[in-house]
């Protein structure tokens, strides 16, 4: 299901991106394969990252960001989804966005955009939207 994405850069991602980031992890199980790495922002937000990659580009992509406290803001996926219920128009792509203040779990599933579809891409988002931890939808 390869979608031509190429794996992030996490050197270009540290150059650019330098202002809001405080550290960038790399879990112990991260591979080649499966790349997992945290971005610890300077408020202590994290956006956790997951991208399996096949054949030099990314199969499957999971950006998972979190507050300071560890809740769920949002998550940007594309992974599918079998259950026709739950895919949207940009099927594989999705994101989950809570549906009000109080939904941790981000339950609400969403188109996912083009300029979404990149750790670059979320970071552009975050760096223009200073009150995105209190995202929700109506």
């Amino acid at each position: 299901m390869s979608q031509k994405l190429e794996p992030t850069s996490w050197r270009v991602i540290k150059r650019d991106f330098s202002h809001l980031i405080e550290e960038i992890r790399e879990s112990r199980d991260s591979t080649r394969a499966e790349v997992q790495m945290t971005i610890v922002f300077r408020d202590m937000s994290k956006l956790k990252c997951r991208e399996y990659v096949v054949d030099g580009f990314i199969d499957v992509f999971q950006y998972d960001l979190y507050d300071g406290y560890g809740n769920v803001i949002a998550k940007f996926h594309s992974e599918p989804h079998k259950e026709e219920a739950l895919q949207t128009a940009t099927e594989p792509f999705h994101m989950h966005v809570r549906r009000d203040k109080q939904d941790y779990a981000a339950s609400v599933r969403k188109p996912l955009p083009e300029q979404l579809r990149t750790v670059e891409g979320v970071l552009i988002l975050l760096e223009h939207s200073e009150n995105l931890k209190y995202l929700h939808t109506k």
